[in-house]
């Protein structure tokens, strides 16, 4: 019985480098395959499989799909070229023993990784009509379609293009209810706005994005652009070195929430993304993580993550040097942005100066000067925490 069992790992080593090299369909290695199936069934060895072989077809079976979306997406119809790559992807599924359908989704993970730098900033820039911004985002679309991927399917390559999306809903939320206040019968293309790039989004309900600007804005909290908000820090990543034929790896949330982990080819990992609560509280937490290998055997590890909720403080102040008001913060490193609000309702970004302290220059209205008011800033932290400092307005 060793000598079939070395028999067996001789065989799936050969044939491991054969298939790297694209030849396991010539006649000698068909005939090599045939013999290792026999072998197997005498032996009972279906499992022991040897890891070179399956990584071998894992490989291009993952190339094969990605090309084949790639021939999809550039044709209106399945071109005879399209045909054959299926027909070989289905082939090379079955040497890698797993299924198509899986290596689509890995196939279209890698599209929205090489998509993503080029047209999320666009989204979040609202440059998504431009020509070549548009035909990348229906190429994606004609890709999901194909790969069978539903829009409200978590995928973590989409993650950056959803979030720009959402920047674009929560931006057109607030300026659509400040414009209510304001000027209500010009409204309209802001709700037209809101409505369009909602319906990109996941969530894809206009009205829950309202409610939350709503909220923000009785809290008092200022606006945040698009392009804010798809760079802002937050949701914690998840990620697992694991062998790329690893089955399945699932992630247990605190909340029980359980999340699916992705094959991602650029840092050769398994990841997610997920959202912390708004109500966790601050302290130390722990993920579950269940990983189960290609031989379905399980393990658990176990990731933590902290939740800092303490609110950012500092010293603000207005100030006058050479006859010109200045505004200026002090504050520590893990302040991230500040605001200032005018009772003239002028909005002034402050940024740090080469002191560290944040600082910029105001232009106090004239009939402004006199009167006793406050100037509002807004200190937001790293961990999106927020504080409000008043400052009186007379020098």
């Amino acid at each position: 019985m060793d000598l079939q069992y070395k028999a067996i790992d001789a065989i799936q080593q050969k044939l491991a480098v054969e298939v790297n090299e694209k030849r396991e369909t010539q006649p000698q290695n068909i005939r090599l395959a045939q013999e290792l199936a026999n072998l197997e069934k005498q032996t009972s060895e279906r499992e022991r499989y040897h890891w070179n072989l399956r990584n071998a077809y894992w490989t291009r079976a993952q190339q094969t799909a990605k090309k084949l979306l790639e021939e999809r997406t550039q044709n209106a119809e399945e071109t005879p070229r399209a045909k054959e790559l299926k027909s070989e992807l289905e082939r090379l599924s079955l040497g890698a023993r797993s299924s198509s359908s899986s290596f689509l989704r890995q196939g279209l993970n890698e599209l929205y990784r090489e998509a993503t730098p080029k047209i999320a900033p666009e989204i979040a820039a609202k440059r998504e009509d431009q020509p070549e911004v548009r035909k990348i985002i229906e190429r994606l679309e004609r890709a999901r379609e194909i790969a069978g991927v539903p829009r409200d399917d978590y995928y973590f390559n989409d993650w950056e293009i959803e979030r720009a999306w959402r920047g674009r809903a929560h931006e057109a939320a607030y300026r659509l209810l400040e414009t209510l206040e304001k000027s209500p019968s010009e409204a309209a293309p802001l709700r037209a706005e809101l409505e369009k790039v909602a319906a990109k989004t996941r969530t894809g309900n206009a009205q829950k994005f309202l409610a939350l600007e709503a909220r923000r804005r009785n809290d008092g909290h200022p606006l945040v652009t698009a392009e804010e908000f798809r760079v802002r820090p937050g949701d914690p990543l998840i990620s697992v070195m694991a062998p790329r034929d690893t089955q399945k790896i699932v992630a247990i949330l605190p909340t029980g929430e359980v999340k699916t982990l992705l094959w991602n080819e650029a840092t050769k990992a398994f990841e997610a993304r997920f959202d912390v609560p708004t109500y966790a509280l601050d302290g130390d937490y722990t993920v579950q993580i269940v990983i189960l290998d290609a031989l379905g055997n399980r393990r658990r590890l176990v990731m933590n993550f902290a939740v800092d909720t303490s609110a950012p403080s500092g010293n603000a102040g207005l100030f006058w040097k050479d006859g010109a008001p200045k505004l200026r913060l002090e504050s520590d490193a893990q302040t991230d942005r500040v605001s200032a609000f005018t009772p003239w309702n002028a909005r002034v970004e402050l940024r740090r100066d080469e002191s560290g302290a944040f600082t910029a220059p105001l232009e106090i209205p004239l009939e402004w000067r006199e009167k006793a008011a406050q100037i509002r800033f807004v200190l937001t932290d790293k961990a999106h925490n927020r504080t409000d400092i008043l400052v009186d307005l007379a020098p």
